[in-house]
């Protein structure tokens, strides 16, 4: 973790951002910036990148069973280097899922880590430059509370399968009123979102977990199409107007963020708001902590397999190596500021 009073070093926020699909490892830069002061008050708080998501003190690995049921055997740190499904290159972090072919019913080898820093209030920031897709595949940015689903959880980047469109959802749990508002008010002036509403009712239970959610509209917003633009950089900001999500497509950043200045005072509408006119976030949002994983199988990509054009046979979608041809996260790095 890096804390940072008057400087801020941030491995390639601006060099690979700037860079044109062609050279982004080329221009993949330390940048020195000043942090001055700016209307939305905000402060570098930490910052990740490269060898910190493979340090226990910073990110802790998940071996345990999946809680969505699925094919996968999540690796500790040590058994994932030795795997090869996590590594560093030079200030990135690629993380992947076991690739090759399988025998029929085995787990496939994937990974899942989650942030020893807690989030309660700010700015996260994260830039990636390469997710996973594929039949089978369930990958998620995400964060969540100590006990679910009644300290909440937010997901920022998750889909399943060939699904090309971000899903991005709130799960509350605390019992108290959270909807997504409707009509919301304006953001910076103009409309309070651009994503499509799928569902305005956030509470989840072990029974009913849907969430509320919006569907980014944008089809390189998920998928191939995010790798096919050079990845992108999703922010989310958490503060007494309720929660804001943005997702920036590489060449479309925002100065201020690619200057390490990051100020959502100045971005266009979110891709999706919950309003606290609508959701009390502080009584259904615990401090939460950061996730990333790569699900294999697991109950929604199950489900939907065969609109998925995946078959209908998930044994043998797991076993197929195939399907794991782009299985890797490339993180540029994960920041919060508050």
């Amino acid at each position: 973790m890096v804390f940072i009073s008057t400087s801020l070093v941030i491995a390639s926020l601006a060099a690979s951002a700037l860079a044109g699909r062609g050279d982004l490892r080329a221009r993949h830069e330390k940048l020195n910036r000043s942090i001055h002061g700016r209307s939305s008050s905000l402060t570098l708080k930490s910052n990740y990148t490269g060898s910190d998501f493979m340090d226990n003190s910073k990110w802790n690995y998940f071996t345990g069973q999946d809680p969505t049921n699925g094919k996968v055997d999540y690796l500790s740190l040590s058994d994932a280097k030795k795997a090869g499904l996590v590594k560093n290159d030079g200030d990135r972090f690629i993380m992947s899922v076991e690739s090759g072919d399988l025998p029929s019913g085995t787990d496939r080898k994937s990974v899942r880590i989650t942030s020893v820093e807690k989030w309660s209030s700010g700015l996260i920031l994260a830039d990636f430059e390469q997710m996973p897709h594929g039949c089978g595949v369930w990958p998620a940015f995400w964060t969540v509370g100590a006990n679910w689903p009644q300290d909440g959880e937010i997901d920022i980047i998750e889909g399943v399968n060939t699904q090309t469109n971000n899903q991005l959802t709130l799960h509350s749990g605390g019992g108290a009123n959270c909807t997504i508002d409707t009509n919301p008010p304006l953001v910076n002036g103009v409309t309070g979102y651009l994503a499509n509403v799928l569902n305005t009712q956030c509470l989840s239970t072990a029974t009913a977990d849907a969430g509320c959610s919006f569907s980014d509209p944008d089809p390189n917003s998920f998928g191939p199409g995010f790798n096919a633009v050079g990845g992108r950089v999703m922010a989310i900001l958490r503060d007494e107007s309720g929660v804001k999500m943005w997702s920036f497509a590489r060449d479309d950043i925002p100065a201020d963020i690619l200057g390490g200045e990051p100020n959502p005072n100045l971005w266009s509408s979110p891709k999706a708001f919950w309003s606290s006119q609508t959701c009390d976030i502080d009584a259904n949002f615990a401090a939460q902590t950061i996730v990333l994983n790569t699900d294999v199988g697991g109950g929604w990509t199950e489900g939907n397999l065969a609109s998925s054009g995946c078959g209908s046979d998930i044994a043998s979608v797991v076993a197929d190596g195939s399907n794991f041809n782009n299985g890797n996260w490339t993180v540029n790095y994960i920041a919060l500021f508050d």
